[in-house]
């Protein structure tokens, strides 16, 4: 309403006002004057009326002396008009009473003069004469005009779901090829072709069962439980006891039997560490990331469950990303108890942030390039996780989340003549159906409160979460200048609150989007239940955890995983040795038929054998005996060449050795000779022969290295050794100088 209305509201307030009083007294109307406090009842309560030629401030002091707001006044002034109009009408009542006046009169609970509307300001003020129409018509009139008001007021509608906020590929390609079947097939045999996800909060469960085929993934079932809980007249009160009632009631036995489980819990303890590392060996990368692993953990580090993948770092070659996962063992190991004890495999656990970034890159790969903001709004914190070229960089977690939200408007507020408390389910509707309000001139439907007054409510929550994503992003802006954000992608509760991403995207000047776990792949219901939009974002993580993706950075405790590692190396074996073992009895039968055969044959050939004569016999042991007797005589022959030899060595070694060299022994031997020279000990070899001499050089020290070197000389040129080594000792005998030597001479 403009100011020149509200002035002309005031007026007409103050000439109804006017016009009570006049009757009461049986006098004739007052005329309106300039003061701006007005007496309107025997015990003196006063309403403020603005002058309209001085401006109305903003704050005021109050009984107290306390700073008042403006809702404040208002409130106030509202209050003692419906007392003050309360008042007039106990005594307008008794004054009809005394004029004997017959007409019934209407009974008006309610005098509230201050919502007179718009269309009847110009008739009140032209009214010069009040006696012309009775006290019952006015308040009659008066009354009309209240509820006139209320039919006016604009009740704003729950907003739609903004789906632009949910982006899709331009172009996907489903067309079936030989990948599909194959893809089936791994799946059956590895019993992972239907899977069941189940996401767990504080007070509530998510489930969503999935069936990959040959055409895609068909979403068979999905559902939220939220406590408490009522079923066949009972009521569940415990999150522990709700799973089991989901896991028992709600899955089928003979899905059970070709189904597994993947399951996140917000409140088991777990940790993600990302750290960038050079390129190292197995072992030391081991070692490095077992030591990591048990920093800073919220829980003792030898209780630690671990899993981790390596990425290549951004723009660096030489370094590597390595992203780890970290669970507390025994609580994670309740609840693979809990699952067995219903007869479902829980094969999957991992964190948030891994499922986040996960499920980015399966429904994103065509936003490979660039950085990307994904937050994730739970019950009670929101995690921001960071992504440079489908990498995870960054990860942290603030604590606001949307039962900040529900808090901020769980308040007492006045509405009309009555206080309403809003609860936390109504809180609950009001921020699914107006979220942070973006038409605030309005009330809500139903309850009519102010969406002025819920934004107002909202707005120190919704600038601590802005606050705490823009410290982030600048935390991690600084250890990366070099950085852009592409797009804020939401999901979670609050991703489905109205207008609330906007107004973040708006306040850090960035896209901002929803994060679409269907944007890639072939995605039907079965039934005909499909899943609508807006509540994408509650299954997220249903999702993220239905994702091949995920499971490469799986931390549920080593025993688990190793069952079911080699599952499908095991099926495929099993597969082989069903084809195969009937080929190996057949192919045994035929190779025991032919062994009898070829037996049958030796048989006969022993027995020809044993028919032969004694002649022949005889005539075979001749000829070994010759053989023998032949090696003999070139045995012999080679003993006589082998003495021959050593004669003309000897008769060699009278010509050249001179008169002063004396041999103390000589002796023939054999020697093991590599042929080629190679480092390995086991080359070619080949035996060759050798002579060992022992003597000495008779002369004195300083002629009987001359004489020694003369007899090798005599001895290399005599052209029938290949080799002479020679090794010489001390002059042992220092008056006659004798200096002996020890001689190799190979041939």
């Amino acid at each position: 309403m403009s100011e020149e209305g509200k002035e002309r509201q005031d007026l007409a307030t103050n000439r109804l006002l006017d016009l009570l009083r006049a009757q009461q007294a049986k006098d004739e109307p007052v005329e309106k004057k300039p003061e701006t406090v007005k007496e309107i009842s025997e015990k003196g309560a006063s309403i403020l009326v603005p002058d309209p030629g001085k401006p109305v401030p903003e704050t005021s002091v109050g009984s107290l002396g306390q700073e008042m707001t403006e809702e404040e006044i208002d409130s106030e002034i509202e209050q003692k008009t419906k007392e003050s109009g309360k008042s007039l009408l106990e005594s307008l009542k008794k004054t009809i009473s005394h004029d004997e006046v017959k007409e019934e009169i209407p009974v008006v609970e309610e005098a509230v003069v201050s919502k007179v509307p718009d269309d009847r300001i110009e008739t009140i003020l032209d009214e010069k004469k009040p006696d012309e129409r009775s006290t019952t018509d006015i308040l009659q009139q008066i009354q009309k005009d209240i509820s006139k008001t209320e039919e006016k007021e604009n009740v704003v509608k729950p907003e739609e779901f903004d789906s632009t906020l949910l982006s899709t590929m331009i172009e996907q390609n489903h067309k079936i090829d030989i990948s599909n079947y194959i893809g089936a097939v791994v799946n059956r045999l590895n019993e992972s072709q239907r899977q069941v996800c189940i996401h767990r909060g504080k007070n509530f469960l998510r489930l969503l069962q999935v069936v990959k085929g040959i055409k895609g993934t068909t979403i068979e079932k999905f559902g939220t439980y939220t406590l408490p809980y009522k079923t066949n007249g009972q009521t569940i009160s415990n999150m522990d006891q709700l799973l089991s009632f989901v896991l028992e009631n709600e899955l089928k036995s003979k899905e059970k039997k070709t189904a597994f489980g993947s399951y996140y819990d917000s409140k088991l303890l777990t940790k993600t560490h990302i750290i960038q590392t050079p390129k190292l060996k197995q072992k030391e990368l081991v070692d490095l990331i077992q030591w990591n692993a048990k920093k800073n953990l919220p829980f003792n580090a030898e209780n630690a469950e671990t899993n981790w993948e390596t990425t290549d770092a951004v723009g660096n070659p030489n370094k590597q990303n390595i992203v780890i996962g970290i669970v507390e063992r025994n609580s994670i190991e309740e609840i693979i108890t809990q699952f067995n004890n219903h007869n479902l495999k829980l094969r999957l656990f991992t964190t948030l942030p891994i499922l986040l970034w996960k499920l980015f890159i399966k429904n994103y790969p065509d936003m490979k390039e660039g950085c990307y903001i994904l937050v994730h709004i739970g019950e009670t914190s929101t995690t921001i996780v960071v992504v440079e070229e489908h990498k995870l960089l960054f990860s942290r977690e603030v604590s606001v989340g949307a039962e900040d939200f529900y808090t901020a408007i769980m308040q007492r507020i006045v509405v009309g003549n009555e206080t309403v408390k809003i609860d936390h389910l109504q809180a609950r509707q009001i921020l699914g159906d107006y979220g942070f309000p973006k038409e605030t001139n309005g009330v809500i439907q139903g309850i009519k409160i102010s969406l002025y007054k819920i934004s107002i409510f909202l707005r120190p929550v919704l600038e601590r979460l802005t606050s705490e994503l823009s410290r982030s992003l600048s935390y991690f802006k600084k250890q990366n200048p070099e950085l852009e954000w592409k797009w804020l992608l939401f999901d979670g509760i609050g991703a489905t609150f109205p207008n609330l991403l906007k107004t973040i995207g708006q306040n850090l000047d960035l896209k901002v989007g929803i994060l679409n776990p269907l944007r890639n792949g072939s995605f039907s219901f079965s039934d005909g239940k499909i899943l609508p939009e807006k509540m994408l974002p509650y299954y997220t993580i249903n999702f993220a955890l239905a994702d091949d993706e995920a499971g490469k950075i799986n931390i549920l405790p080593n025993k688990i995983r190793s069952n079911y590692k080699y599952l499908l190396l095991t099926k495929i074996a099993v597969l082989v040795g069903i084809f195969l073992i009937p080929f190996f009895v057949i192919n045994t039968f035929f190779s025991n038929q032919k062994v009898d055969e070829l037996g049958g044959q030796i048989k006969v050939k022993t027995d020809e054998w044993g028919k032969l004569s004694s002649t022949a016999q005889e005539y075979f042991i001749i000829l070994d005996e010759i053989e023998m007797v032949s090696g003999f005589r070139k045995f012999l022959s080679n003993d006589r060449i082998h003495s021959k030899n050593q004669i003309k060595i000897l008769k060699l070694f009278s010509s050249v050795v001179p008169s002063d060299v004396k041999f103390t022994s000589i002796t023939f031997k054999k020697e093991v000779v590599k042929i080629k020279k190679e480092e390995s000990e086991n080359g070619p070899q080949e035996i060759k022969d050798a002579i060992l001499v022992n003597g000495f050089v008779q002369a004195v020290a300083s002629v009987a290295d001359i004489h020694f070197t003369n007899f090798l000389i005599r001895l290399q040129e005599s052209n029938v050794f290949t080799k002479v080594d020679y090794n010489l000792e001390e002059h042992s005998d220092l008056q006659e100088g004798k200096l002996f030597f020890t001689l190799t001479l190979r041939l």
